[in-house]
């Protein structure tokens, strides 16, 4: 059954995408076959790429129907390992164009906001392998199984022009990498499953190149020490409470609420430390090695110091122990540097995520255990619906507070979504909201929780939830990104979440510039964090990314004024005589009226407006503007 479904509902191709045309095609197999985990298949096909046609809009391709016979975690599957003339094609090729053609260059789920793999690429960078869907409807003896994704079979187009040389032959393999991925493995040994690669297609192709494929980075200038200056002072500041500074804001606003009145999503902005620095701390370390970091991220503006996991023991004794008198000396003394500079410390708690180690309970896991390794100091999920979890947390965060009562709070990491803790069967854990038409009843318990403990010790909450949409009522901010590994798949996963939202730029991902970072948060109304994992000092470029980061913290820092009016994604608006298909408008209103014009698309698109606005990067005014791809300007309108 399955092989005669695949056939019928994908015979027409996914090769729809704009201006993708086949031209050429050379079947590589002549029927459907399968592949074990560690199992591989070899051709060599003709040439496709000739000296006598030389068109260079005319691209070699590969194109491969797949789809994964067993499910792994989330419905996706890590397995297929391509090598192109002995190379392997990964996800981008030597100029940093991703090499997949026919569809975006992240996955893309049907539905949900807590699917696993929501946002990340379809390239598996650690396995060098591309993930497959599982063929709900193609599997025999049929399955009942929805991960929530659009289709069940994966239709790929690779771009493999630079693996090709002219006028020769091309030699293609294709792989079952299952067998390199500890998770699969322990599924085949748990439960039986085989994690057969089904394979209905290999064509070498050539196709006509689509308009738009962009590389997946550029390198810009960055600014200059002069022109961080300038830009800072073009932004005129009110004295606090006067009432010049009220009757321009209410002036603004009465403007505004009429000019903006159709847009996406209006909110206003609540109080936040606009800087935030990550700092790879461990209480191993002596304090005083941080203060040339502390003094640079002071005068840079940051008020947020957070430190991660390693802070305590999280490795040997536990999450919430330091086992050493130095340790708790050094945490002490750097609470006190921080404290110095006017700046606030928050440290790492997860009631979702802990190491395997001294204080490790198994009666705090899910009941399915078969990815688990046995190995310290692995990181493991644990059942939120566990009373014996939740006591040794509480009591964890308790111990902090009472320790350390000059730490100014806590950055909440958290990982667990609704269906893991539903399908827990551990007789020990208590489902209290399996019947709730919250999908979020039991996060929300546990945050709502949390929160108020930390009001009443007057501490800040700092929340890192990546599934978890809309916290502003159970946290003071928000940050999300980690598992983002593209700003398009950071606006589609985090669009509609509310509340005061940071973004962490990690130095893992893939970004096409610095200005895009900037342009795709501050048109969504949020801002990135300082200072990620990375090399020293955290930053990806130690030299561009810090001038980056104080050129448009500049911008926020007048853009994020508590009280601020945010108009996302205006449509309709009488200023606009022409604008892109692809612009994003978002204004930000205080004592000025401040446009992010943001363009998502690939080529350049213009703005015309029907009154000249001041673009604050040039100091110039005008009534045109043409904004690259991926960039966006910032205008002062008033």
């Amino acid at each position: 059954m399955g092989k005669t479904i695949f056939f019928i509902f994908f015979a027409a191709a996914l090769i729809q995408a704009a201006e993708i045309r086949i031209v050429e095609r050379r079947k590589l197999d002549q029927g459907y076959f399968e592949l074990l985990p560690g199992q591989k298949k070899e051709w060599r096909t003709p040439m496709l790429k000739v000296s006598s046609n030389p068109d260079p809009k005319i691209k070699t391709g590969l194109r491969v129907r797949v789809f994964a016979k067993h499910s792994g975690y989330g419905g996706w599957n890590r397995f297929m390992h391509i090598k192109v003339n002995g190379r392997i094609v990964e996800r981008y090729d030597g100029n940093l164009i991703p090499r997949l053609v026919n569809r975006p260059d992240i996955k893309k789920p049907l539905k949900g906001y807590y699917q696993r793999y929501y946002g990340e690429p379809w390239y598996n960078v650690y396995g060098k392998s591309w993930d497959i869907c599982y063929g709900k409807a193609l599997v025999e003896p049929p399955k009942r199984f929805d991960p929530g994704f659009a289709e069940d079979v994966t239709d790929y187009l690779f771009d493999i022009d630079d693996l090709v040389t002219v006028d020769a032959p091309i030699d293609i393999q294709l792989r079952n990498n299952g067998d390199r991925y500890s998770d699969i493995v322990k599924l085949i040994k748990f439960k039986k499953q085989q994690f057969p690669m089904a394979v209905a297609s290999v064509e070498a192709v050539t196709f006509t190149n689509p308009a738009g494929r962009l590389p997946a980075s550029i390198k810009l200038a960055p600014p200059t020490e002069k022109q961080i200056a300038e830009f800072g002072k073009r932004f005129k500041v009110y004295p606090e409470f006067s009432e010049e500074g009220f009757r321009a804001e209410l002036k603004n606003l009465q403007y505004s609420e009429r000019a903006f009145a159709d847009c996406g999503r209006h909110w206003q902005m609540r109080f936040s430390y606009p800087g935030h620095i990550w700092l790879q701390y461990s209480f191993r370390d002596k304090a005083e090695k941080f203060i040339p970091l502390l003094d640079r991220a002071k005068a840079d503006g940051m008020e947020v110091v957070k430190v991660h996991a390693h802070w305590a023991d999280i490795n040997g004794k536990g999450p919430f122990t330091i086992p050493t008198e130095a340790g708790k000396r050094s945490v002490r003394r750097l609470t006190e540097l921080c404290h110095e500079r006017g700046m606030k410390l928050i440290v790492y708690v997860s009631p979702s995520w802990v190491k395997n180690n001294d204080d490790y309970r198994t009666e705090w896991e899910f009941s399915d255990r078969s990815g688990y390794s046995p190995k310290r100091p692995t990181w493991r999920r644990v059942c939120t619906g566990s009373p014996a979890w939740r006591s040794f947390f509480f009591n964890g965060v308790k111990s902090i507070f009472e320790n350390f009562p000059d730490i100014d709070g806590i950055y909440v990491d958290y990982g667990i979504r609704e269906d893991m803790e539903r399908a827990c069967s551990n007789p020990d854990h208590i489902n209290a909201f399996r019947h709730s038409s919250n999908p979020l009843a039991a996060s929300e318990d546990l945050f709502n929780r949390l929160y108020a403990y930390c009001r009443k010790h007057g501490k800040l909450m700092y929340v890192f939830a990546e599934t978890t949409p809309n916290t502003q009522d159970y946290c003071d901010v928000h940050y999300v990104g980690e598992s983002t590994q593209t700003m398009p798949a950071h606006r589609e996963r985090h669009e509609s979440y509310q509340g005061v939202l940071f973004f962490l730029t990690m130095c893992t991902f893939s970004y096409y510039s610095h200005r895009e970072i900037y342009g795709t948060t501050m048109s969504m109304g949020h801002f990135p964090m300082a200072y990620g994992y990375g090399p020293p000092y955290g930053w990806k470029d130690k030299i561009s990314d810090p001038l980056w980061y104080r050129y448009f913290f500049k911008a926020w820092k007048n853009l994020s004024v508590p009280g601020t009016h945010i108009y996302r994604d205006i449509r309709k608006c009488p200023l606009v005589k022409k604008a892109g298909n692809d612009l994003s408008i978002t204004a930000y209103v205080n004592t000025s009226v401040y446009w992010i014009v943001y363009n998502r698309g690939g080529q350049t698109s213009e703005l015309e407006l029907s009154e000249p606005a001041e673009n604050l990067e040039s100091g110039r005014k005008a009534v045109r503007f043409k904004i690259p791809a991926r960039d966006f300007v910032l205008l002062r309108l008033r």
